[in-house]
């Protein structure tokens, strides 16, 4: 959907069910939601050091009041591959 830089955000519409956010940097990361009709979620990205210098993203689902808060500090993604 997108490609993020530090300190950017994407914004996704998604249907509900099942979905995966997923990344690959070196080696992949990735978190499963059960998506609701009619909500927010907001996911935080963060990359650590791995094994052998590879780089690992990490992705943990944050509250409502916490994602709003965080996003104020973030720019749209410059890097957006498709609504």
């Amino acid at each position: 959907m997108c490609n993020l830089k530090d300190g950017e955000y994407c914004s996704v519409k998604v249907e509900p069910g099942e979905i995966e956010v997923w990344s690959k940097f070196m080696t992949k990361g990735s978190l499963t939601l059960d998506v609701e009709a009619g909500r927010e979620y907001f996911v935080r990205a963060t990359v650590t050091k791995g094994f052998l210098l590879f780089w690992r993203p990490h992705y943990v689902e944050v509250l409502d009041r916490v994602g709003r808060s965080e996003i104020k500090a973030c720019a749209p993604a410059t890097g957006v591959l498709q609504d």
